[in-house]
């Protein structure tokens, strides 16, 4: 994988990783430097006959100094424009093994909630999706890549796809704005403090798949995370979203709530004033 690698992409990484090229080069590589002290040479032609080589060398030198696998490395230099959307979970850890059921449980958790966004930021939020998505979702779905070493971590393009975009700044607000009423419900027990939310993208089917990241009993805490294409940078900030032990439970609770109240018409489908996935601030 490394060899596909241009000394392009490889100095955008760099340069947004806190990295420093040094003015002058070495035998044809550029020179970055790192404030722990490490070095790095980035071949600058890729006919130079040693470049491959030089290239595994700065992978593994990256790994080391991010602590993360070379296969990491490599996919997120050769991904600038894809956002990384990832998940912390007991059913999937990272670099662990996982059972058969719990991964077909964890990658169906990822498509189901990346679905439930990507719909509520191509149409309008629903409090329940019926039907089979649009053809638009669907397309996104299949550009959506997984891994390579991380079953729960997916890259989803940006280039030329603005629903990508969309859909994951409208997850991020949405899954913010769900531990928050977690915490509300915890201090008041009013259940009902999550309707609201629907306006803002929140659906019985997004909470539903976000319970199973909690675990088959639902109540592991677990953790979901974004982070933009370096290619194209967002003002809303990355980060990532740690629910607490029991909100697997809860959520389970909220997706029943939601589609008994969608059933009986008494929750509405209606957008929140002003709701914008895509330049509402966090």
């Amino acid at each position: 994988m490394t060899g596909a690698l241009s000394a392009a992409d490889i100095s955008s990484y760099l340069a947004a990783t806190g990295w420093s090229r040094r003015p002058e080069s070495w035998r044809g590589a550029a020179v970055w430097d790192h404030g722990g002290g490490h070095e790095l040479l980035v071949p600058e032609k890729p006919d130079l006959v040693d470049a491959p080589r030089r290239i595994r060398e700065l992978v593994a030198v990256l790994a080391r100094v991010e602590e993360r696998s070379r296969e990491e490395i490599a996919a997120d230099i050769g991904a600038p424009m894809a956002d990384v959307h990832w998940y912390r979970s007991p059913v999937a850890p990272p670099g662990g093994r996982a059972g058969l059921l719990d991964a077909t449980a964890a990658l169906g958790g990822v498509q189901t909630v990346l679905g439930a966004a990507a719909r509520a930021a191509f149409d309008r939020p629903r409090p329940v999706f019926e039907g089979a998505p649009p053809r638009a979702v669907r397309e996104l779905l299949g550009r959506v890549w997984i891994g390579p070493s991380d079953l729960l971590t997916v890259r989803v393009p940006v280039h030329d796809d603005e629903l990508g975009r969309r859909t994951l700044i409208l997850l991020r607000r949405a899954t913010l704005l769900l531990r928050e009423a977690v915490a509300e419900m915890d201090a008041t027990g009013d259940i009902a403090v999550f309707d609201r939310l629907v306006g803002e993208g929140v659906s019985a089917d997004l909470c539903a798949a976000l319970a199973r990241f909690a675990g088959s009993d639902a109540e592991a805490p677990f953790e979901v995370g974004f982070r933009w294409a370096r290619g194209l940078p967002s003002a809303v900030p990355a980060g990532s979203v740690v629910f607490p032990a029991g909100t697997g439970l809860l959520l389970r609770r909220v997706a029943h709530r939601l589609r008994r109240l969608h059933q009986t018409g008494l929750i509405g489908e209606e957008p929140s004033p002003g709701f914008d996935p895509v330049t509402k601030e966090i």
